[in-house]
């Protein structure tokens, strides 16, 4: 406007106009500016004093915008029978009406969220440890608090790499398991000093039934069919999920019935959500014209969660996942696809598919796979070997026994937060 006038000649008064109309507005939005920065600092002091009054003893940190649902949702009911104040902290506000749903717990949003922020007016003197159940970067922010005992638990165990990151060198403690917990990481040159490991068992198969003894051979038999997740690139796919159809074809050929459960993520992608459809759409035309009671869409993955999937199945067909080593608990037969590598190499790079029937990328191993999940299956004594190692002795409702008393063990010893001269608890420097 000042260029136009000039050109034109106008009058100077008309230049004090110009910066008048650009001056006011910017006062009046800086005093909401301030005014908003006071608010933030006055919740955030509110929130500190009320949470003080509340003296959680630990927190459940969830640093991603996804997956809230079945990351936090498979510990947050063990969390809940501890018996223990504590809060979960997730950085997104938008995570937190899916997370109210899964605890009574508070859930409490950072009002800073970048790493200056970090997190002071959450972290409270009564606070002893944190744990952590999601692979993000943004962990370093709560990590840089010395005073809490850092757990690492992963939302699931698999032979996937998201379970020997080399960022977990900086939690305090990794539960894992079982013995193959420990192993995975120096198989994978992750070094991780021995007492930072602790040996849990697996809480969540302690719903899943056990049955070693297989059904006679004339029963008809029920396949679970479960695949993963593509992980969004590359080098994280191991989904079967485009192979699904053909799959499924094949177990109808053999009058199986069949429960279909995708991974929870698989109806945020069109592509794989199409896939997923067209299954379904195939076991509601097989139920209609054979009448076997085929378990789909809300029923398998709303009505049942996945301990009710695998204690309804006879066998399992899956991907690497973490469903595989859960179904280990129940001593019945199950076949992972191939997806990263094929033959002796996937067996190498996958420890469980050796006590698995593998189902090659190609198909080629696909009727050879069901003829022993539906059939002698000649692993059984091998897979119950590997169960032990996998997911330690405790089995069935008995199984978060270890979980419950390592915690314990860990907030009980755990000494009280130092803090420093403005009352917040010191943080410290990670690298993760």
């Amino acid at each position: 406007m000042g260029v136009l006038l000039a050109a034109a000649g106008g009058p100077g008064w008309c230049y004090l106009l110009i910066v008048i109309l650009g001056t006011v507005p910017t006062l009046i939005m800086s005093g909401y500016a301030i005014r908003a920065l006071l608010v933030v600092r006055r919740s955030g002091i509110g929130v500190r004093q009320a949470l003080q009054q509340y003296r959680p003893e630990f927190a459940v940190y969830y640093a991603a915008r996804y997956g809230a649902g079945y990351q936090l949702g498979m510990w947050l009911p063990y969390f809940e029978r501890l018996n223990r104040r504590f809060i979960v902290i997730t950085r997104h506000s938008t995570t937190v009406p899916e997370i109210t749903r899964l605890t009574s717990a508070p859930v409490v949003v950072p009002k800073i969220k970048s790493a200056h922020g970090r997190l002071w007016h959450l972290v409270v003197d009564s606070m002893k440890a944190a744990f952590y159940v999601q692979n993000h970067a943004a962990n370093v922010d709560m990590l840089r608090f010395n005073k809490l005992t850092h757990i690492w638990l992963n939302h699931g165990d698999s032979d996937k790499a998201a379970n020997y990151s080399a960022r977990h060198s900086d939690f305090d403690k990794i539960f894992v398991p079982g013995q193959q917990g420990v192993d995975r990481y120096a198989a994978h040159g992750v070094r991780i000093r021995p007492e930072q490991f602790a040996i849990v068992g697996r809480p969540q198969i302690d719903r899943i039934e056990t049955r070693d003894i297989p059904p006679p051979a004339e029963a008809p038999r029920t396949v679970l069919y479960a695949p993963t997740w593509h992980g969004g690139r590359p080098s994280t796919n191991y989904s079967s999920l485009p192979l699904g159809s053909e799959i499924v074809d094949a177990l109808l050929a053999r009058r199986i019935t069949v429960i279909f459960r995708p991974h929870p993520h698989t109806y945020t992608d069109p592509q794989q959500t199409g896939i997923a459809r067209d299954i379904q759409r195939r076991l509601e035309a097989d139920r209609k014209a054979s009448g076997r009671q085929h378990v789909f869409g809300r029923a398998a993955e709303g009505d049942w969660d996945i301990p009710a999937c695998v204690n309804h199945c006879d066998a399992l067909i899956t991907d690497v996942s973490s469903v595989a080593s859960d179904f280990l608990a129940t001593g019945k037969p199950m076949a992972i696809v191939a997806i990263q590598q094929k033959g002796a190499a996937f067996r190498k790079a996958i420890p469980i598919a050796r006590v698995a029937y593998v189902i090659e990328p190609d198909l080629s191993t696909l009727h050879e796979a069901l003829d022993e999940l539906l059939g002698p299956d000649s692993l059984a004594a091998a897979r119950r070997e590997y169960r032990r190692y996998c997911l330690g002795d405790a089995l069935g409702p008995e199984a978060a026994n270890g979980f419950f008393a390592e915690v314990e063990r860990i907030l009980d010893s755990a000494a009280p937060q130092k803090t420093s001269s403005n009352g917040t608890s010191k943080p410290r420097q990670r690298t993760a």
